[in-house]
């Protein structure tokens, strides 16, 4: 049964390359019961037009308008506009694998685990080489002290400090907001997130 309802959080600022790829592997996920949340910010390109498609083809899809061109704004928006107890944050040039959400909400009940995270894969230019970031992932549990002592220590390559490829239950966001006008925002944020966290 797929009851508990899962938001999928995406920021989007000029992407037209890249987002029908990235909502294509949201929709084909295995786990149906999503909230698809987009916070679109002006751009000079077709990206808003790219996304009202998608819009009209899946109710699932929200978008929400922005004026301020700001990835931690953005971010903040999708927070607190999402209706789930779970959430995910994705990029825009990202893609998922179909089974994602489904494996990952499975060690979060399974282990009653707040965050459950994932390898991760880029991809370079449009020949598609991967690159693993973290080529000795296995299935381990952590409290939030040795997670992050390992984290900081280089134990896991360097996914363990972005937004991506995570699900969280979404209470370990109280009282913490991404900040604004600044670079690598996930660093500032996720570490303070995964102290929240008990297993």
């Amino acid at each position: 049964m797929e009851k508990q309802l899962i938001s999928v959080l995406i920021p989007v600022y000029k992407v037209e390359k890249y987002i029908d790829r990235c909502l294509k592997s949201v929709l084909s996920q295995s786990y149906r019961n999503l909230e698809i949340l987009l916070v679109w910010q002006p751009s000079n390109d077709n990206t808003y037009e790219i996304i009202k498609k998608w819009e009209k083809i899946d109710p699932r899809i929200r978008i929400i308008e922005q004026n301020k061109p700001d990835l931690s704004t953005a971010r903040n928006t999708l927070l607190k506009e999402s209706k789930s107890n779970i959430i995910t944050f994705l990029d825009s040039d990202d893609m998922i694998n179909n089974r994602f959400i489904e494996i990952l909400l499975k060690e979060l009940e399974n282990n009653d685990a707040d965050v459950v995270t994932s390898d991760i894969f880029a991809f370079k230019n449009e020949n598609q080489i991967k690159i693993e970031y973290n080529k000795t992932y296995k299935k381990e549990i952590y409290d939030n002290e040795s997670y992050l002592y390992k984290s900081f220590s280089g134990g896991f390559g360097s996914s363990s400090g972005v937004s991506q490829a995570k699900l969280y239950r979404k209470k370990l966001f109280e009282d913490i907001l991404f900040p604004n006008n600044r670079l690598s925002e996930d660093n500032a944020t996720i570490y303070r997130v995964l102290w929240n966290a008990k297993k």
